[in-house]
């Protein structure tokens, strides 16, 4: 699929968006396609792993101690910002939705 900047704007990017994939594009020479896709798959890997690790706590809620529960929430936050940070979250998001559409 050719995807063009108006076709980005038309979708619900902002111009603001657009000009950080194209930054993002040129710096590591790829197509705007790819750049679509990349940040689509690492929002659906983010949201994955959040689901996860809510799970995982959820379950710890049940089995747990006390302190257990309060120390798996502390690394349960830490590594839900770590996981967040790492990736631009709305232009993940907007990627995401793009791409679904486009299928």
């Amino acid at each position: 699929m050719a995807i063009n900047e108006q076709t980005l704007l038309n979708s619900g990017f902002t111009q603001k968006d657009v000009l950080k994939l194209n930054r993002y594009q040129r710096n590591n020479q790829l197509t705007l396609d790819s750049v679509i896709s990349d940040l689509s798959k690492r929002f659906q890997s983010a949201l994955l792993l959040t689901s996860g690790l809510v799970l995982v706590y959820i379950i710890t809620l049940f089995i747990a101690s006390r302190e257990n529960i309060i120390s798996m929430g502390i690394a349960l936050i830490v590594a839900l910002a770590i996981t967040w940070f790492f990736q631009p979250p709305i232009l993940a998001w907007k990627s995401w939705q793009f791409h679904k559409k486009q299928r």
